[in-house]
């Protein structure tokens, strides 16, 4: 006989259907789930879409405005690629403060190395994104989030990292994220 899954349980699922729009992820804890899939755009590329519920209801979509978790991709004029190219994955659902967050990974390049962002949608639609030059790596805790890449100081160039492997810790304190020590941007958005 199977014991139940804990009530914040977090199901995972990744699998490939080949073309067209296809199911790389999807996570649920209670009335919280988070979907993304992703479409093919020209060779080597694919678009993400990220799409939060809460209760069966949309409350967060990506990417679309204002809060561009997911960026659009967009193909300049005689390019032969779509930009930026690309990856993202879900982490799954974690509980921080009492309250449920869909925690996905986006990295997104150009010509550099590019930008690595973590975002928290939680139960109201309300975006926390923790971004980082060239990689953020993202891991969940007991009512922590775990983060970890390169660290630079103001002015750093992106060749010369002033930490190679940081980590910080993302926690909630009075309802408001706290990142301890504060290596990587973070910034809040309300509900769109």
């Amino acid at each position: 006989m199977r014991a139940a899954l804990p009530a914040l349980a977090v199901l995972l699922v990744a699998c490939s259907t080949g073309q067209g729009s296809e199911p790389v992820g999807h996570a649920a804890s209670g009335p919280l789930s988070a979907t993304l899939r992703r479409s093919p755009r020209g060779p080597g590329n694919f678009q993400y879409f990220l799409s939060v519920r809460n209760n069966g209801r949309v409350i967060f979509s990506s990417p679309g405005d204002p809060t561009q978790l997911i960026p659009r991709l967009v193909r300049p004029a005689g390019a032969p690629r779509w930009f930026p190219q690309q990856r993202a994955h879900l982490a799954g659902i974690a509980v921080l403060g009492g309250r449920r967050f869909a925690i996905v990974a986006e990295h997104n390049t150009g010509a550099d190395c590019g930008e690595g962002t973590v975002g928290l949608v939680g139960s109201r639609g309300e975006l926390v994104t923790v971004r980082n030059p060239c990689a953020l790596d993202v891991a969940i805790g007991h009512g922590e989030v775990r983060l970890a890449g390169p660290y630079y100081a103001p002015g750093a160039p992106l060749v010369d990292p002033t930490i190679v492997r940081a980590a910080a810790i993302l926690t909630f304190r009075g309802g408001k994220p706290v990142e301890s020590p504060p290596y990587f941007r973070m910034r809040t958005s309300s509900p769109p």
